[in-house]
């Protein structure tokens, strides 16, 4: 292992075909969950979507998070999701209600960036994220003042696909930059009558700029991106999320050209209310002290990078963990990530 100081070659870094996850980086999402939840006495079924998100936590951030090798890069992503939510006001006749979600997610992804080609001094790049859950699940138990009881849907299948048709990247010596457009597409599995559904059946804009510092010599990285989402109606459910501000940042270290550490992390702020005729409803059920159900989060947590060399070219393998410290209105748990790039 070569110490610190030694310069690290720039083609060594991780590949970064994470950088337009579809998600959103606000409130946890079983990628793309949605929850359709029974939760009066009478089991009418509501439509909770303020407790998801297409945000999916930390899925912006991790090694060379801006730096966009010229090429096609692809990443494959492995995702344990997890979660509950519990701090529902009562409803009527129902002393508790609480939510509690586990997900198994396989997500790729793929970005091409030009080399030469440039537009506003920016090299031209876009991007695609397909999401498939093949094991989600979603428990709801409610406790009424005399009894109580449980709920339990599970889902499968794909989700919202995610794109990046335009997206500029600029590299300044040691400093990185990128602006996109990700848009959110409801091509996911839904039944507005089931409880989990992989799809959340309505269209997303997601607006992105990021930044790195990396110094190759020291081995030092800072990066963030951040991203604001406007959300469309779900015209099954005419129930509309507000708006959500999203940031994930990372902070590593290179030990040498195949080993790197990090602390990674995400910050999450719905900036406006849930509204629609399906928002009305389900804050009635609640007697209207839902006040727009916005949603707050944030995480932190290890990162581990590997990139030992497969046929001349390195393999980036990537762990890591993201503990949820605060979370309102939105699943509060984890995830867990281990992720394998290439760029070819």
């Amino acid at each position: 292992m070569k110490h610190q100081r030694h310069a690290l070659k720039m083609d060594r870094y991780p590949v970064n075909a994470n950088c337009f996850q579809p998600l959103r980086p606000a409130r946890l999402v079983f990628l793309c969950l949605i929850l359709l939840v029974g939760l009066t006495a009478a089991s009418t079924a509501l439509a909770s979507e303020g407790a998801t998100s297409d945000y999916t936590p930390g899925s912006f951030g991790d090694f060379t998070m801006n730096i966009i090798q010229p090429g096609l890069s692809v990443r494959e992503n492995v995702m344990y999701l997890y979660g509950t939510v519990d701090d529902l006001p009562p409803a009527y006749g129902i002393s508790s209600v609480k939510l509690e979600m586990t997900a198994w997610v396989d997500l790729v992804q793929a970005v091409w960036a030009t080399k030469d080609f440039k537009l506003l001094g920016g090299r031209y790049f876009a991007n695609i994220n397909i999401p498939v859950g093949f094991s989600g699940e979603l428990k709801q138990t409610v406790a009424p003042p005399l009894d109580a009881y449980s709920l339990k849907d599970t889902t499968s299948g794909l989700g919202d696909i995610q794109a990046v048709p335009f997206g500029l990247a600029w590299d300044m010596g040691d400093f990185h930059f990128m602006a996109a457009e990700n848009i959110i597409i409801p091509t996911g599995v839904y039944d507005v009558n089931d409880a989990a559904n992989m799809g959340r059946n309505y269209w997303g804009y997601d607006t992105l700029f990021g930044f790195t510092w990396l110094d190759p010599k020291r081995g030092h990285e800072v990066s963030f991106t951040a991203g604001y989402i406007f959300n469309q109606e779900n015209d099954k459910t005419h129930y509309k999320t507000g708006d959500e501000f999203h940031l994930d940042y990372t902070l590593a270290q290179y030990l040498s050209e195949e080993v790197g550490l990090g602390l990674v992390g995400y910050y999450y702020k719905q900036t406006t209310a849930d509204s629609g005729t399906g928002y009305d409803t389900f804050n009635a059920n609640f007697d209207n002290r839902l006040g727009g159900y916005k949603s707050t989060g944030g995480a932190v947590g290890p990162a581990f990078l590997w990139a030992p060399k497969v046929g001349g070219r390195p393999l980036n393998l990537i762990a890591k963990w993201l503990w949820e410290y605060e979370g309102t209105n939105r699943f509060k748990g984890g995830a867990v990530y281990i992720s394998a790039a290439m760029t070819f």
